[in-house]
Formats: C-alpha cells, sequence, structure tokens
C-alpha cells in the first residue's frame, strides 16, 4: 500500500494486555502506529497498521539497552528497522 498516515500517540490510554489491537482499533485509517510509555522496544508489522515503540534512548527502563526505530516512508512503500544500542551508562 502506497503513501498513508503516521499516527503518534503516547501510549498510556491502552492498557498493556491488548495494546497493539486496541491501536489498531482506535487508528483502523493509519498506515502505522507510534507509541511510547512501556520504553518497550515493539515492531509490530504482522498486521495494518503496524504497531511500533522505539523503546528507550535514555538511561532508565531500557529493557535490553537503548534503542530507536529508523522508518523509511516514501510514495512507493515504508520499512520500519529497529536499532539497538550497547547501553553505555552502566558501570562495569
Amino acid at each position: 500500500m502506497p503513501g498513508g498516515r503516521l499516527v503518534v500517540v503516547h501510549g498510556d490510554r491502552w492498557p498493556p494486555r491488548g495494546r497493539h489491537a486496541a491501536l489498531r482499533r482506535a487508528f483502523p485509517a493509519a498506515r502505522a502506529v507510534v507509541y511510547g510509555h512501556s520504553h518497550r522496544l515493539a515492531v509490530d508489522v504482522d498486521a495494518e497498521p503496524w504497531i511500533l515503540n522505539p523503546g528507550a534512548a535514555g538511561r532508565a527502563r531500557t529493557y535490553g539497552g537503548p534503542s530507536c526505530l529508523l522508518l523509511q516512508a516514501s510514495t512507493r512503500e515504508w520499512r520500519v528497522v529497529a536499532q539497538r544500542y550497547e547501553d553505555g551508562y552502566r558501570s562495569h
């Protein structure tokens, strides 16, 4: 599907259990929904809209290390790549 709408929400209005399904119901016309709040990296592209969470880039609650998402969106295609980084804040 070319093009599309990107929705960005905080995520706290949807409880963790069933959050992805609820976000899909809330934003059926979106191509992708990006949410935060949980600090947990998520790339759910098995159904539309895609449900994405970049995780956390800071020190606290990174759940596996700081992360982000790279979204490449064009009129022809959308691609998302998850990036996880070494947690340089931890003392060794």
